[in-house]
């Protein structure tokens, strides 16, 4: 299973907190990457990607030599879906594809890795939230993500990270590039062609269950995710700023 880390943004939103690129705030003793590349290892995913944009240099130096390493030079102009349809190659075989951004109780990341959903989203259902993006759905069936979904409309939060058949990850591929090939959606998420890919079977939410997330979005963000328990054993190497 290959894994793809989409780690190339700028992060505006912290810009007045720090300059660094959010993959590179520490949780416990860890940077966040750190943290998304060691939870695939454990499970087994160890043909892992992570594509850079934003001080990429900085990020590439804490990057274990087993990780590949890609480049996005258009990230201050583009979102992620223009991010991914640069490197549409690696969408083959089954693909995991991570928000650099989240942290995630690697339980629920062994739940969603082990469906066999042919498209499948990580999604908390207890509360929706502003500054996120919203799923709708009808029990585990996925009816539409993103955050054009009013909060007292929505179902849930997805989490940022989703899984892919191998026919999944090529049908996405596919989209993707054509809306690159013909401008369009230069400032939209990757996720948001989701709900319209020709897969047999309708998309999964593989739910939460209260199990502990963060998104790092913000200053709060941050603050928060400082008071989570996380726990690692490896010190986080210093990275100019």
């Amino acid at each position: 299973m290959r894994a793809i880390i989409l780690a190339a943004g700028t992060g505006s939103r912290l810009r007045a907190h720090t300059e660094l690129p959010k993959c590179l705030l520490t949780l416990g003793d860890k940077y966040l990457v750190q943290h998304q590349i060691d939870a695939l290892v454990t499970l087994g995913v160890d043909d892992i990607h992570v594509i850079l944009g934003y001080r990429s240099d900085d990020v590439a130096r804490v990057l274990p030599p087993h990780v590949h390493r890609h480049v996005y030079p258009g990230f201050a102009d583009t979102n992620n879906l223009w991010t991914l349809a640069a490197f549409a190659t690696l969408l083959s075989g089954t693909c995991v594809i991570l928000f650099a951004d989240v942290w995630v109780d690697s339980d629920a990341v062994r739940d969603l890795v082990n469906t066999e959903a042919e498209i499948a989203v990580l999604a908390d259902g207890r509360a929706c939230l502003e500054g996120t993006m919203r799923v709708l759905a009808q029990g585990e069936r996925l009816v539409d993500l993103g955050s054009h979904i009013a909060v007292e409309q929505g179902d849930g939060n997805f989490i940022g990270i989703a899984r892919f058949s191998a026919r999944a990850a090529s049908a996405l591929g596919e989209c993707i590039v054509d809306r690159v090939r013909r401008g369009e959606l230069q400032q939209s998420y990757y996720t948001s062609v989701i709900p319209e890919l020709p897969v047999a079977s309708p998309a999964l939410i593989v739910w939460m269950g209260g199990r502990r997330w963060i998104e790092i979005d913000c200053e709060d963000d941050l603050r928060k995710a400082h008071r989570l328990p996380i726990a690692s054993s490896t010190p986080a190497p210093a990275v100019p700023v």
